[in-house]
């Protein structure tokens, strides 16, 4: 029992904690992002998946740390308090509904305003995830980066990645694109190279 009782305590206390948070606006799919992402790590997935009012939070150990993921509604009134998160923020995963391409303007508009917030600290990698790619409608990752190059410029001189995924997929397909375990593997290395 004190073997059990210790080994808890290490991955829970001793383990570095990394603070992941999952924004984006609403119905871009960050709630199946964390089921997907709970489901691997065989905790309870909610049921129904409905737009986000407040948050949904999971905790776990995974690769040497104590992870804690944060999924933040999007609509427009729960962006105002996006802010209360930014300190504690070891990565931002920001998802964006790529099938939905009349709020694209919209969703990089918000990811602006975050990541050029002055709390929002100029170290947090950011990995953008163009969601939902298993839709026929979903714009292609070169097509993104054509479009919208000058918006992405926010992003310069952070670490960041753009990464075409889907909650549906269970395996990685190129290296721009794969499963939400992809991302969250992105983010994971990336606190790891920001802790040097």
């Amino acid at each position: 029992m004190f073997h059990l009782t210790r080994r808890v305590y290490h991955d829970i206390f001793e383990k570095p904690v990394g603070h992941i948070t999952i924004l984006g606006l609403d119905s871009a799919g960050k709630t199946s992002f964390l089921n997907h992402v709970r489901s691997k790590f065989h905790q309870n997935v909610i049921q129904p998946i409905m737009p986000t009012l407040g948050q949904n939070f999971a905790a776990f150990s995974y690769r040497g740390f104590a992870l804690k993921l944060w999924d933040i509604g999007g609509q427009e009134n729960f962006r105002k308090s996006w802010h209360h998160y930014y300190a504690e923020t070891s990565a931002l995963i920001y998802v964006m509904d790529s099938s939905d391409t009349s709020r694209i303007t919209e969703g990089l508009s918000a990811l602006k305003d975050v990541v050029t917030a002055e709390a929002f600290g100029a170290h947090v990698p950011v990995c953008l995830c163009l969601n939902k790619h298993d839709i026929e409608s979903a714009m292609p990752i070169e097509e993104f980066k054509e479009t919208y190059g000058e918006q992405l410029a926010v992003l310069d001189g952070r670490d960041s990645t753009l990464m075409a995924t889907s909650s549906l997929w269970t395996d990685d397909r190129t290296p721009e694109s794969g499963t939400v375990v992809a991302a969250l593997n992105w983010a994971v290395d990336a606190i790891k190279r920001a802790k040097k």
